[in-house]
């Protein structure tokens, strides 16, 4: 959880803090539509280890990635 919350430290509603999504490169917006995916799958993993699951969750549906709860 300490990676994904780095990350969201990172990316974290740029037009909020400052910077314009038209102001991004193509690199810039790959990491970034990245790091919501990890975003995303951090927080449905929270909530299906809160209500009891055990077994694999999709960590990342950009990336492909699992991992074990």
């Amino acid at each position: 959880m300490e990676h994904v919350f780095t990350t969201w430290q990172k990316v974290r509603n740029p037009l909020v803090h400052g910077k314009g999504r038209t102001n991004q490169s193509d690199a810039d917006f790959k990491n970034a539509m990245s790091a919501q995916s990890q975003i995303a799958g951090a927080m449905n993993t929270l909530i299906l280890k809160a209500a009891g699951y055990s077994g694999y969750v999709n960590t990342s549906a950009l990336e492909e990635t699992y991992q074990l709860i």
